[in-house]
């Protein structure tokens, strides 16, 4: 039953791409130890330097006063008034973990399903991978976050552990709050997900195609490789990324808030911060940090598609056979000149 499943859900007849680009490169052409790795360490790097910016987002989201200020001027009381650089460091430990460890398991499952899944159009694999990705890494994700925004939200010096806030949130409705905005990532946050990724596999296929030409013009010899290749030319990434991030951060802003005080709101409910956010402050409330959030997103997705592209080309299995083939070529004609 599970196998006569799997044949008609996934497609097993997919072999490695002799010639791989940043359009074609995929699960197959990966070695997974090494993809896994980069993975990991790339986006723990990219989530702590993020950190000043998380801080204040969380503060902006959840209150009203915060929201008023600049980001400088949050940031700037946190530091003043709340154990300066320690203050600053609110749920870094617990955000990092979260993010490192659903990134591997999120950005595993969406190769395999992007390149597997039996579906005719590109666009609709690259959603439904995102889509289901997204919903198994959440559970990873979610608990650790939530750790992590109610550890940024506390005000004072002092910061309350991780195991004392998860103990905290146990207790107030269990499993429930421990999980909480589980429900609505599945219903929306995993939409964004998969927006996010068809839009911008399809916008980084045109820029590659449109630019093909100009790219080989001799005029731009002058530039990096990295900025002029036509298979992997980080520019094109990047205004890709740029482009998906800052529409999308902007149409699931509402979303964002309402999850961040329902993770970080003791004992609330989807009903009740979203009525009470109306009562306060209108629509108005469901769009704040709005700028911030988009920033946010902006160098979030630039980070995250730069990492993963990197990730990807240093884990290809055809790049690495080239290294391991060509340092013994280059040890024999070594040999051979010294003889």
């Amino acid at each position: 039953m599970i196998s006569s499943i799997e044949s008609t859900l996934l497609d097993d007849a997919v072999k490695p791409h002799e010639h791989t680009n940043s359009i074609n490169r995929s699960y197959s052409d990966l070695s997974q130890p090494h993809f896994m790795f980069y993975a990991m360490v790339l986006c723990a790097a990219r989530t702590a330097a993020q950190q000043p910016i998380n801080l204040a987002l969380a503060r902006k989201q959840t209150c009203w006063t915060s929201n008023c200020q600049s980001t400088f001027a949050v940031l700037r009381n946190v530091f003043q008034q709340e154990g300066r650089w320690r203050g600053l460091s609110k749920g870094m430990l617990a955000m990092t973990a979260g993010c490192a460890l659903s990134e591997v398991i999120y950005l595993s499952l969406f190769e395999f399903g992007r390149e597997r899944l039996r579906l005719s159009s590109e666009a609709a694999r690259d959603a439904s991978a995102a889509y289901l990705a997204d919903a198994v890494s959440r559970t990873v994700y979610v608990p650790l976050t939530i750790i992590s925004f109610r550890q940024m939200a506390s005000r004072g010096s002092v910061n309350p552990s991780m195991w004392r806030v998860s103990q905290q949130m146990y207790s107030e409705r269990g499993w429930r709050t421990v999980f909480a905005g589980y429900g609505t990532t599945i219903v929306v946050g995993c939409q964004w997900t998969a927006v996010w990724w068809a839009v911008y596999a399809q916008l980084k296929h045109v820029l590659y195609e449109s630019t093909g030409p100009l790219l080989a013009h001799p005029s731009l010899a002058f530039l990096p490789e990295g900025l002029r290749s036509s298979s992997d030319n980080l520019a094109l990434n990047s205004i890709a990324s740029v482009v998906t991030s800052a529409s999308t951060a902007a149409l699931f802003n509402p979303y964002m808030v309402v999850r961040t005080n329902l993770q970080v709101v003791e004992r609330a409910t989807v009903w009740s911060v979203t009525s009470q956010l109306y009562r306060a402050r209108g629509v108005a409330a469901f769009f704040s940090g709005l700028k911030l959030n988009m920033c946010a997103c902006v160098l979030d997705g630039f980070l995250a598609s730069t990492c993963y592209e990197y990730a990807k080309l240093w884990a290809d299995r055809s790049h690495r056979r080239d290294d391991t083939t060509a340092a013994p070529r280059e040890m024999e004609e070594e040999m051979l000149q010294t003889i």
